[in-house]
């Protein structure tokens, strides 16, 4: 799910990025720090929330689809150039 980027710097820069929400960084702390792999397996969230930020993250390039086999999609971590 990493491509090489540090879990701590990659939530760090997402917390920092100015366009970045609260469920943002829930998602995004979820997809490292938990088994979370789907939207549906964020705590406390509702599934559709949980997508629309996973899409956030993926818009603004903390995000890169690696593989979609089905319904389920492995993303990359990367820290945008504009982070």
């Amino acid at each position: 799910m990493n491509a090489g980027v540090n879990d701590l710097e990659w939530l760090t820069a997402v917390s920092e990025h100015r366009e970045t929400t609260d469920n943002d960084l829930r998602v995004a702390s979820a997809l490292v720090l938990s088994d979370a792999h789907q939207a549906e397996d964020v705590d406390g969230m509702h599934w559709i929330e949980a997508n629309f930020s996973i899409g956030r993250l993926q818009v603004l390039g903390f995000l890169e689809e690696a593989v979609t086999v089905g319904a389920e999609t492995i993303y990359e971590l990367r820290i945008p150039p504009s982070a």
